[in-house]
């Protein structure tokens, strides 16, 4: 005894059609499955991934908890902070800094965000502050005037230009 694939009741092993629905056995060829699974699978994978990649970027990167200028020993201290690791903190003598960086940043969905990093005299930057909020340009003048270092600002903010570069009016 087989199952009808149709109505699900038992035919006998050599019957050509179901003795309830009457549907032709010989007919039916059974479903492949194997593609929408296969879809299913790579869907799954697609979301898994970005669903990773998402919270490793939110929680797991080192986030700057707090900065420290420190006059008395010539140094700055950088506190990281993290969900998924213990505190850890970097330390730049003030020889090491050759500048100052505000870099202005202007998204067309998001708004504008400022960053202000540390460049040290090996061209390495290290993010110091990030905010979406407000302007850091006093934060920023008021860090390089203890470590008396230059400020450059960087601004990347599109503002009396359209896409093109053309001036407004």
């Amino acid at each position: 005894m087989i199952d009808c694939p149709f109505c699900r009741n038992e035919v006998p092993a050599g019957a050509q059609r179901c003795k309830d629905c009457f549907n032709d056995l010989s007919e039916y060829k059974p479903v492949q499955i194997k593609g929408l699974l296969v879809g299913v699978v790579l869907l799954a994978l697609v979301f898994g991934a970005a669903g990773m990649w998402s919270w490793q970027t939110h929680y797991n990167h080192g986030q700057l908890g707090n900065a420290i200028v420190d006059k008395d020993e010539n140094r700055i201290v950088l506190v990281y902070t993290s969900t998924m690791s213990r505190p850890s903190t970097r330390q730049l003598a003030f020889d090491e800094i050759a500048s100052v960086e505000l870099v202005a940043r202007d998204f067309v969905l998001a708004g504008s965000m400022w960053e202000v990093f540390l460049v040290t005299n090996t061209s390495e930057r290290i993010l110091m502050k990030l905010s979406t909020k407000k302007s850091l340009e006093v934060y920023a003048g008021s860090i390089a005037q203890q470590l008396n270092k230059q400020l450059t600002i960087v601004n990347k903010i599109r503002s009396g230009a359209d896409f093109f570069g053309n001036e407004a009016g």
